[in-house]
Parts: C-alpha cells; structure tokens; sequence
C-alpha cells in the first residue's frame, strides 16, 4: 500500500512540473504573439501620426513659398523646425527599446502645434485625434 501511495505521490508531483513547463512555454508564445500584434498596431499609429506631420509640413512649405507675403519668418521657422526634427526622426530610425522615443515624439508634436499656430491652422485635427474626417 505504502509503495502505490509513494507512486501516487510521484505521479502528482511529475504531473503538476509538466504542467508548469507547458504553462511557461505557452505563456511565452502567447507573449510574444501578443507583443508583436501590440507592437504592430502602435508602429502603425505612430507611423500615421509621423506622416500627418510630414504632409502637413510639405503643405505649408508650399504655402510658405506661393503666397510669401501671407507668412512671417517666424511661420517658416517653426516650419523649418518641425521639419528638421521629422528628418532625424527618419535618418536615425526607430528602436522600439529606446526610452528617448516617447520624448522625440513629444518634441515633433509641440513643434506641429507651433507651426500650426502660426499657419493659422487649428492643431486639434492632428492625426493623433481621430476624429478627423475625410
């Protein structure tokens, strides 16, 4: 009796270690499934709200340049400075790890608002806002 009870105890013991393997191996799959959809989706929010701001400046620049006397130089500095920090945030790439990230976004975002303050342009339908229509 002794012995089927030391067998039964072994067996529970056996059973309960595989399951926690197959538990932690599954975890990890489904983490890393779960961080690449995340990941993904927010790339592709950032990615909009990156391109909203490149179109935005191409539209003023132009702007800028047919209709001179409408901006000041301070309209086409803030331009120039949204612009500036649009292309080192193309030429230095993105590192999904880096912490400066949430800070290079915060710093192209208040250089849009400037520059749409002085275009005359309300920075509320930026892509960050998805209540713009088409």
């Amino acid at each position: 009796m002794t012995a089927a009870i030391d067998n039964l105890v072994c067996a529970e013991e056996y059973f309960f270690k595989a399951g926690v393997e197959a538990g932690q191996s599954q975890g990890v799959k489904m983490g890393k499934m779960q961080g690449a959809s995340i990941g993904y989706a927010k790339g592709n929010e950032i990615g909009s709200e990156i391109g909203y701001y490149r179109g935005s400046v191409s539209t003023w620049q132009l702007l800028q340049k047919n209709f001179s006397e409408k901006y000041n130089q301070r309209c086409r500095d803030a331009t120039d400075k949204l612009q500036r920090a649009l292309e080192s945030w193309g030429r230095e790439g993105i590192d999904a790890q880096d912490e400066g990230l949430p800070d290079a976004m915060e710093v192209i975002r208040s250089r849009y608002k400037l520059a749409a303050s002085h275009m005359g342009v309300s920075a509320l339908g930026n892509a960050g806002n998805n209540s713009m229509s088409f």
